[in-house]
């Protein structure tokens, strides 16, 4: 396996951190957190840095909420915007090109461009090329929030 150095100062470099503040605010503009971070850019994205660098930085508390899906009930667990999304965004944004040449191609999980669609249209096709073959759908019940967070 290849060995891939200064990760962590790609991750915690202002422009990448910047980078990230865009990318994670997308359809989010409405947003009161989204609208704080671009009136205080500077300032709010320097903290971010500095809390990186030092490393103090802790995701925040979870917000826990039920929302009906359909007809299902489902628990939703969500980050805050600030400063959460935006440091996720700067490490997917270092990480994803090390993380995607390493998948394989039947990867899809949060793979930009390798969404539902393209999944149902590898399976399909793997079908179509092996019809004496089987399909196994599974879910694994409530696995996020079952995750320790301390670990």
């Amino acid at each position: 396996m290849k060995r891939h150095g200064d990760l962590w100062d790609k991750i915690t470099d202002l422009e990448n951190i910047r980078q990230a503040h865009y990318a994670a605010r997308k359809g989010k503009s409405h947003y009161t957190e989204v609208k704080w971070v671009n009136a205080n850019e500077d300032e709010a994205l320097k903290a971010i840095q500095l809390s990186l660098i030092r490393r103090t930085f802790t995701t925040s508390p979870y917000e826990v909420e039920d929302r009906f899906d359909g007809r299902k009930m489902r628990t939703i667990h969500k980050l805050p915007y600030y400063p959460d999304r935006i440091v996720q965004h700067a490490v997917v944004q270092v990480c994803e090109p090390i993380w995607k040449a390493s998948f394989i191609r039947d990867t899809f999980q949060s793979i930009t461009g390798r969404g539902t669609h393209d999944a149902r249209k590898r399976v399909k096709m793997a079908v179509r090329n092996h019809p004496d073959s089987h399909i196994l759908k599974f879910d694994i019940q409530k696995y996020y929030p079952s995750v320790n967070n301390e670990v």
